[in-house]
């Protein structure tokens, strides 16, 4: 298995192309946005190579694997081999490489059951905060306050300074 070094993506996304739509125009732009490096297979699989052999590459080379739970997700088998390589890889799932995000009801399997996942049917207003955590994402820059106006003094060239005043 890769060390953290190796890694080339923070998250590889297994989905179903059923819901391309969501995972498309709304997860894969907060992911990156957030400053994550994320995989998808129809932007980063290489043309012509073996999709097996770009699953593989793409678990193995991200540092986490989300998988967008639906049914039809589960009804999906690529999205299954995708969820048992990794498996295959971690099967207690020790180094919580393997998130699963539930983004509607469906009867998940007991080999992903018995894992915590990000609720977005529940719980969809921490649900965003949740996942990003999750993934490891850098804290939100927080532009820093400017202190009083009071605070403040020009310099001869016109540039502020900044002074105590305690």
């Amino acid at each position: 298995m890769a060390d953290q070094t190796e890694f080339n993506y923070d998250v590889f996304i297994s989905y179903s192309h059923a819901d391309r739509a969501w995972v498309r125009g709304e997860l894969l732009k907060r992911v990156e946005v957030s400053g994550l490096r994320a995989c998808i297979g129809t932007r980063d699989f290489r043309p012509g190579a073996p999709i097996v052999k770009e699953v593989e590459r793409a678990v193995l080379t991200s540092r986490r694997t989300l998988i967008v739970l639906t049914p039809s997700y589960l009804k999906s088998a690529w999205t299954e081999f995708e969820t048992l390589l990794l498996q295959t890889f971690d099967p207690a799932n020790q180094n919580l490489r393997l998130l699963p995000l539930l983004k509607e009801k469906c009867d998940v399997s007991l080999r992903i059951r018995y894992l915590s996942y990000v609720d977005f049917v529940d719980e969809p207003e921490s649900a965003w905060e949740r996942l990003l955590s999750a993934l490891s994402a850098p804290p939100a820059q927080v532009a820093p306050q400017a202190p009083p106006a009071a605070a403040q003094r020009r310099t001869r060239a016109g540039r502020r300074r900044w002074v105590r005043l305690d």
